[in-house]
C-alpha cells in the first residue's frame, strides 16, 4: 500500500482537464486520471501530458462512489479532485503538509464564471472532503451526496480535520457547454445553480484568456446564463 494516491475524476472535461492536471502536478507529480466514459478528447489530452489513465464506462452515482472506495483503499491517504477544478499552489502545499497530521482534509470552493473577458470568482460556497485516511474512513453514497464515515466507531471526524481555504471550480461553465444530452435532471440542476449564483458576490481574479492558455473556453458562445 502506497502512502498517497492522487486521483482526478474525468467525464467529458476536455475544456478544463489540462489546467487541472497542470495545477495539481505543481505539488503532486504522480496523478491518476479516472475516466468514466468520456466521449470527447479528455483522455487524449491527459495522455499527451504523460499522465496515467484508468478508463471505465459511464457509471451511476452509486457505482462511481463504489469505484472511488475501491481505488482509494489501495493507498493510506487519498486525494480526489475533479477535472473542472483548479488548485492554487499554496492550497496544494497546505494539503500536502496536512496529510499525515489530519485524517480528513476539507476543501472550500469558489465558483468561477466569465463576464466581459474577465474571470470572476464567487464568495466561498462549496465545502467537502478532498483527502482522507482510508484506513480510518470510507466513502459511500447517501443520495444525492457522497459521505465519509468512520470505519471504527470511536473515530471522531470533528477532531481530525482541517480546511483548505481556496479551490476554484468551473462547474457552472461546464454545465452550460457540456456535450452531454440535456435531460430533465440537468435542466433542474442548471436552474438551481442559476438561482444560487445570482445571490453570490463576485470579484475578478484573472483576465482572459485563462492563464493556463485554455482558449477552448473562448471558442464557445458567450455565457448568457450567467449575466
Amino acid at each position: 500500500m502506497s502512502d498517497l494516491g492522487v486521483f482526478i475524476s474525468v467525464h467529458n472535461a476536455e475544456y478544463m482537464i489540462k489546467p487541472c492536471i497542470e495545477s495539481v502536478r505543481k505539488v503532486f507529480p504522480e496523478v491518476l486520471i479516472v475516466d468514466v466514459g468520456s466521449e470527447d478528447d479528455s483522455v487524449k489530452i491527459a495522455q499527451s501530458l504523460g499522465v496515467d489513465v484508468a478508463k471505465f464506462g459511464r457509471l451511476s452515482g452509486e457505482e462511481y462512489t463504489d469505484l472511488k472506495e475501491e481505488m482509494t483503499t489501495k493507498t493510506k491517504y487519498a486525494f480526489w479532485t475533479d477535472a473542472d477544478e483548479v488548485w492554487p499552489e499554496e492550497s496544494l502545499e497546505l494539503l500536502q503538509h496536512s496529510i499525515g497530521s489530519y485524517d480528513v482534509v476539507n476543501g472550500l470552493w469558489r465558483n468561477l464564471k466569465v463576464i466581459d473577458d474577465k474571470v470572476m470568482a464567487s464568495d466561498l460556497t462549496g465545502r467537502g472532503a478532498v483527502a482522507w485516511n482510508t484506513e480510518k474512513f470510507r466513502i459511500h453514497r447517501t443520495w444525492p451526496r457522497e459521505k465519509l464515515s468512520a470505519r471504527l466507531p470511536e473515530t471522531n471526524r470533528a477532531d481530525v480535520q482541517i480546511e483548505i481555504p481556496e479551490i476554484f471550480s468551473w462547474h457552472g461553465v461546464l454545465l452550460n457547454i457540456s456535450p452531454l444530452p440535456d435531460k430533465k435532471a440537468r435542466w433542474k440542476k442548471r436552474a438551481e445553480r442559476n438561482d444560487s449564483f445570482a445571490k453570490l458576490g463576485w470579484v475578478q481574479i484573472w483576465d482572459m484568456p485563462f492563464e493556463y492558455d485554455n482558449e477552448a473556453i473562448l471558442d464557445k458562445p458567450t455565457f448568457e446564463w450567467y449575466k
